[in-house]
């Protein structure tokens, strides 16, 4: 399990184990923390299980350990796709379809919001700000990260990585 120290010179150390070849390996980073009393994490969450659990890992490490004296503001994010990025090009008809996707993706967006104030509830930590925006979620997380100033940006990840069998293989699927 990770754990995050926070040292009086306002560096955090986060200790990662991860399993490699059935042998244990650790891992120390150094991360230069935002002055002052307000740090912010931005948590973005999707509908997935990765994001879910990204969510509760950072609630772990960044809130759990300090829950006497919270150091960080916890900004929970939902980047909602436009319908149009569903529908794609189409042809006649596609608007009469756009309202009902629009509903659709509103149903899922709160969800999201209710499924992550029911995580936070359950670990007993205040959501600072929980916003759904609608666009381009590569975009939408890093104009959240300047807007609140964040320190610590979460995002859950598929661990598909530099896979590069599974690169092929995904994009002959969706082709």
């Amino acid at each position: 399990m990770p754990r995050v120290n926070i040292g009086p010179d306002n560096n955090a150390q986060i200790e990662i184990t991860t399993l490699q070849s059935q042998s244990k390996s650790r891992k120390l980073k150094k991360i230069k923390m935002a002055s002052g009393s307000e740090r912010v994490v931005v948590v973005g969450v999707d509908d997935s299980a990765h994001s879910y659990h990204a969510l509760e890992t950072a609630l772990d490490l960044f809130f759990i350990p300090f829950k006497a004296n919270p150091r960080f503001k916890l900004v929970v994010l939902h980047a909602r796709p436009t319908a149009t990025f569903f529908l794609g090009v189409a042809g006649p008809g596609t608007v009469d379809i756009i309202p009902m996707v629009e509903e659709d993706l509103n149903k899922t967006a709160d969800l999201v919001k209710k499924k992550c104030a029911e995580v936070c509830s359950a670990k007993s930590v205040e959501i600072s700000s929980l916003e759904v925006i609608e666009g381009d979620p590569r975009n939408i997380m890093l104009e959240a990260v300047e807007r609140h100033h964040a320190c610590v940006l979460v995002l859950g990840s598929h661990g598909y990585g530099a896979d590069v069998k599974r690169m092929f293989l995904w994009s002959v699927k969706c082709a």
